[in-house]
């Protein structure tokens, strides 16, 4: 993987941002399969304990139900139940701690697998 490169066996977009996660997925169309890597962006978001809600997001629009995300305050594996607005969602678990500005990594998903040109 060349992490330099833009398309498959690179990034999907954009060049390497320093001390940045990326996620890496596979894609086919069944004659070639090759990876590519999507930037994993942390965002701050407001919890309170006992609530899966999380309130004053930056933006929500690359989100999608059903995508996993992480926090020092939520339990592994949580993922996003649904997108209540253009800043807010509400999580699959609820949050184990109140935060005003809590760091969550959200796994996004490639912008286009290349080998389709459409979106994953």
């Amino acid at each position: 993987m060349n992490m330099t490169a833009s398309g498959l066996g690179g990034l999907d977009t954009g060049v390497v941002a320093a001390s940045s996660c990326y996620g890496i997925w596979v894609a086919s169309n069944g004659a070639n399969t090759a990876a590519i890597a999507a930037l994993m962006p942390v965002l701050q978001g407001a919890l309170t304990l006992g609530s899966p809600v999380i309130t004053g997001l930056a933006s929500t629009a690359s989100m999608r139900a059903g995508m996993q995300f992480s926090s020092a305050f939520f339990p592994w594996g949580v993922t996003i139940k649904s997108i209540d607005s253009a800043s807010q969602i509400t999580a699959s678990q609820s949050a184990l701690a109140t935060v005003a500005a809590d760091n969550l990594r959200f796994v996004y998903e490639p912008i286009a697998c290349g080998l389709c040109g459409e979106p994953l």
